[in-house]
């Protein structure tokens, strides 16, 4: 079951924007705002709906990006519509809630994530109403604000006790629990890495072994083949990037050397989630082909 944190996002709106989709008769751009009271609920209750409302949310984006990667046609646009109309369902199920006194600075942060999913929700309808996307795009920024947030809010809310997920056989608690057998621990993530990320800056590589990363506080990376660091000869060049809200490195590759040759590289930009950091420690999954690093920072004699 996902139901630690929000899958990105920003793939659900880049999919969509690279495909020239959806005709005016989706009805994509017709959508207002309704008037949503919130109802005040019990502790039992609130934790229980955000829950459900975490899944939901995880398993919108993921259908969307599904549905995006369709082939083009008028039942991929009527799809694209309802599965907008679907987040935004489950957007305006935080606004009906008004949380316990104990949680009314996270649900805070709800509401104030759910602002920006409704705006990036808007654009998106705008977009494929027009066919137009560069409206499209404007999603981005709302959505990759509304998903730190919320994010966040969801963290700080499992730190101060178990959220049962889905259907409640699971909680958030169980799932760290899970997690820790594998060696993963987002918590330890979010605690010591900071927004800049300059606790990464250093030589990582596995135990007992050469440097296999070195990450510049400018910014840029080297990577190497096993144990062949320091020698350029076969290394990926390029620069490294810290998301926060994500929990990511994005390395993106400017030259790749084979046997000391400038060659062809086949993945100029690679993402990893950072899994667990600390002691010393940075544990790493590729997003795309989930390839694993466990790693350790090397001194500097290295």
């Amino acid at each position: 079951m996902k139901g630690r944190l929000l899958a990105f996002s920003l793939l659900a709106v880049a999919s969509l924007a690279a495909y020239g989709i959806v005709d005016k008769t989706a009805g994509a751009d017709t959508y207002e705002q309704p008037k949503i009271e919130a109802v005040e609920v019990s502790k039992e209750d609130y934790l229980k709906k955000i829950g459900e409302l975490h899944q939901k949310m995880n398993d919108g984006f993921q259908e969307m990006q599904l549905i995006a990667a369709e082939k083009d046609s008028k039942d991929r646009d009527k799809k694209v519509a309802d599965q907008i109309q679907t987040i935004q369902d489950t957007v305006n199920g935080y606004k009906a809630m008004k949380a316990p006194a104990e949680f009314t600075e996270i649900h805070t942060m709800y509401l104030e994530a759910a602002k920006d999913y409704d705006k990036g929700l808007s654009y998106l309808r705008k977009g494929l109403a027009k066919k137009d996307n560069e409206t499209l795009r404007k999603a981005d920024p709302h959505f990759a604000e509304a998903s730190a947030l919320w994010t966040d809010a969801f963290a700080k809310l499992s730190e101060m006790t178990p959220v049962p997920l889905g259907d409640g056989t699971i909680t958030t608690e169980d799932l760290k629990d899970l997690d820790k057998t594998a060696g993963i621990d987002r918590d330890a993530v979010r605690k010591n890495i900071s927004e800049d990320g300059h606790e990464l800056i250093g030589k990582w590589g596995f135990k007992n072994a050469k440097p296999s990363i070195v990450l510049y506080e400018d910014g840029r990376y080297e990577g190497y083949a096993n144990d062949t660091y320091p020698s350029k000869d076969n290394a990926f060049i390029g620069k490294w990037e810290w998301d926060h809200s994500r929990k990511i490195i994005v390395f993106t590759n400017e030259k790749l050397f084979d046997n000391g040759k400038e060659t062809k590289m086949n993945r100029p930009q690679m993402t990893l989630e950072v899994l667990n950091f600390g002691g010393g420690e940075l544990y790493m999954r590729d997003i795309e082909t989930w390839g694993e690093f466990k790693y350790e920072k090397k001194d500097e004699a290295s």
